[in-house]
């Protein structure tokens, strides 16, 4: 029997095991006139926003589709995207790589843009 937990469960859960980064990029181009805004909303829809997760090796397919499925699920909810204008990336990252691929690059590297910071140092 499969136990189903929450979304946001699943994600507390996972990257306090995992040890996860989850970085959104909700970046898109400026309209100023109200013409425009049409336009952009539009435009919103087609191009954003892209979410990558890095994380340690070990979590199955299914693990790594669920918090996909997720993340894509709360950002609908949110933020109000549509389902096709959003992409999840997931890229393994192995413990000795972590320090330097991720926590001096992506973590301390751009500490002005994490909205939650990791509870470890290195």
């Amino acid at each position: 029997m499969e136990k189903i937990v929450s979304r946001r469960v699943f994600l507390k859960n996972s990257v306090a095991i995992m040890g996860s980064v989850i970085m959104f990029n909700f970046s898109i181009a400026f309209s100023a006139s109200e013409s425009e805004a049409s336009e952009f909303t539009e435009l919103q829809e087609d191009i954003m926003p892209h979410v990558s997760v890095k994380m340690y090796p070990g979590r199955s397919e299914k693990e790594k589709a669920d918090l996909a499925e997720a993340i894509a699920q709360d950002v609908m909810d949110i933020i109000g995207a549509g389902k096709s204008s959003i992409s999840v990336a997931i890229e393994e990252i192995s413990p000795q790589e972590w320090k330097d691929m991720v926590y001096d690059s992506e973590i301390m590297g751009k500490s002005d843009k994490l909205y939650i910071k990791p509870g470890y140092s290195m």
